[in-house]
């Protein structure tokens, strides 16, 4: 029994690892076994495959966004099943396992077939070391013709059919060429053998086939399936009256994406070796174009995904505060700076019925556009909420109860809401499972504001209350997202939260403006280039002295 990993990449991209060893580790650091160091989602050491007891077995190693099996988080060692799939940071792997037949190979060097022999060849031995001989084609008239049926395939392979269009043409071409009665054209999805074209009502492909072929990359011809135990035993073969069949990888320079199946049920013609050195040629060229048809609509559609986001982004920036309002003997400023197109953080200002001023900072759990359409639902409920007067603590439970009844079920928001007296100074608060603002006093001292209750998004009935802090003249509130402590470096070092204590110490006296400016730049020059891993926002309030 082999066992491996099909990792499908967030563009498309598959890459396979045979599991040939006891252990493979997975993430951004070059010292993982698999390491994908562009992944920003993924930690440095994020997952473990390991054997155990003669089974694979996945852990995740503490990650900062947590792994997913088969759709559910991965919170303790799970051992594989084939057709497992592991979601973590932008990839998904696939666990599969196969057990190829083994039909009698003949040596390459054999020139001679003996009758109900399988023949099979690989395109590196057929093209020759550096691919630059075609094959021998036999005698000269049918020499002329595969050399026809090559012209004519790469003539109709070179237009600009859309991909779906082209497994139906490959199909032809291939049992035109060899003068087959059916076949199939097999791809790769997932994991999943996914019939394209099938010529042939009722067409089956035995499993044994596919795999041999795909497992071994190698084209197979057999004329005589009788005469073969393994597939002679096949049910597929045997009750479709399946006489001589020829199978070809879907092969480019890196990867099998699939499988050409030709087949003659009872004796209409017998393949020779000829066709199948034509059709594994074929198949070659048909990978290749294959290939760069679903490139070019993944960019295509990457195009259109950027075009997308860059509007949802210039929408959402709309929503953000124009300007910082006028208040009295009040600073504020905020920013927020997204780690991709669009982000998951969040804030915002707004004028409550009984005169007093409200801002509130959130962040939506996860990146992107998921967590900036719930950020968008938040900044509806909420300030719908403020316009009906209303103890604050009541206003964060039922800000929760509807985020909750829209949430997915692994999603939440944290959310810090306040309201000021501008008169007096005077600032109740509620914090949902957000990082706890900084209240930096003229003198020194540092408060952190924390009551308030749990996330929202996640328990309908969860209990809120609310706080009051009196600010004084020369005092500054530091509200922040988790990206400005978490935020990371080449070494793998955190900025922390002694160094934001720090900067605020430093910064309390300064304008607004200038603290969250300061701020944002001195986190950036921190990570020094490291890729930003999540959405980074500050809000500064200052009484001035």
């Amino acid at each position: 029994m082999r066992a491996r990993l099909e990792i499908a990449g967030e563009t498309g991209s598959v890459r396979v690892i045979e599991l040939d060893r006891d252990s493979y580790s997975l993430g951004r650091s070059p010292d993982n076994d698999i390491t994908y160091p562009a992944d920003t989602r993924l930690s440095r050491r994020h997952l473990l495959i390991h054997l155990h007891n003669g089974a694979w077995v996945a852990t995740d190693q503490g990650s900062k966004n947590g792994t997913l099996i088969n759709g559910q988080p991965l919170t303790a060692a799970w051992a594989l099943q084939p057709g497992d799939r592991i979601q973590a940071g932008q990839l998904t792997l696939t666990y599969l396992e196969a057990s190829p037949v083994q039909p009698a190979f003949l040596d390459d060097a054999e020139t001679s077939v003996p009758a109900g022999r399988t023949i099979a060849i690989k395109l590196d031995s057929l093209m020759g070391a550096h691919g630059a001989d075609l094959p021998a084609f036999g005698r000269e008239h049918d020499a002329s013709r595969r050399m026809q049926a090559l012209i004519e395939a790469g003539r109709e392979l070179a237009g600009h059919k859309p991909l779906d269009e082209l497994f139906p043409l490959i199909l032809n071409l291939a049992a035109k060429a060899v003068g087959a009665s059916r076949g199939m054209v097999i791809t790769r999805s997932h994991g999943e053998l996914v019939p394209r074209a099938v010529m042939g009502a009722g067409l089956k492909v035995s499993r044994a086939v596919t795999e041999q072929v795909l497992g071994e990359r190698t084209s197979m011809l057999v004329r005589d399936t009788s005469a073969e135990n393994a597939l002679a035993a096949s049910m597929t073969i045997v009750a479709q009256r399946v006489k001589s069949l020829m199978a070809a990888p879907l092969q480019t320079k890196d990867a099998v994406i699939g499988l050409i199946y030709l087949d003659s049920p009872g004796i209409v013609r017998d393949f020779t070796p000829e066709d199948l050195n034509l059709i594994t040629v074929m198949a070659n060229i048909a990978a290749v174009r294959l290939e760069h048809a679903r490139l070019a609509e993944i960019e295509q559609a990457e195009r259109i995904m950027a075009r997308d986001l860059e509007q949802a982004a210039e929408i959402q920036r709309s929503l953000l505060p124009a300007d910082a309002p006028a208040l009295g003997g009040f600073q504020i400023a905020a920013h927020t700076i997204p780690c991709r197109s669009v982000g998951g953080d969040y804030y915002d200002y707004a004028w409550a019925p009984d005169g007093r001023f409200a801002f509130v900072v959130a962040d939506a759990s996860g990146k992107g556009l998921p967590a900036s359409l719930l950020v968008s639902c938040l900044q509806a409920r909420l300030l719908t909420l403020i316009e009906d007067p209303m103890p604050l603590g009541e206003m964060a439970r039922r800000l929760n109860r509807g985020l909750t009844a829209k949430c997915p079920g692994n999603r939440f928001v944290t959310v810090f809401m306040a309201l000021l007296d501008i008169n007096t100074g005077e600032i109740e608060y509620s914090n949902a499972g957000h990082n706890p603002p900084l209240l930096m006093r003229a003198s020194g001292e540092v408060e952190t504001l924390e009551a308030g209750g749990p996330v929202m998004g996640l328990i309908a009935a969860a209990p809120y209350s609310s706080a009051r802090v009196q600010m004084h003249p020369g005092d500054m509130l530091l509200a922040f997202s988790d990206g400005v402590p978490e935020a990371m470096n080449a070494a793998d070092e955190e900025f922390g939260d002694g160094r934001l204590l720090q900067y605020a110490t430093h910064a309390r006296a300064w304008p607004a403006e200038t603290i969250v400016k300061t701020l944002c730049d001195g986190v950036d020059r921190f990570a020094g280039g490291a890729p930003q891993a999540d959405d980074i926002t500050v809000l500064a309030l200052r009484r001035q002295g």
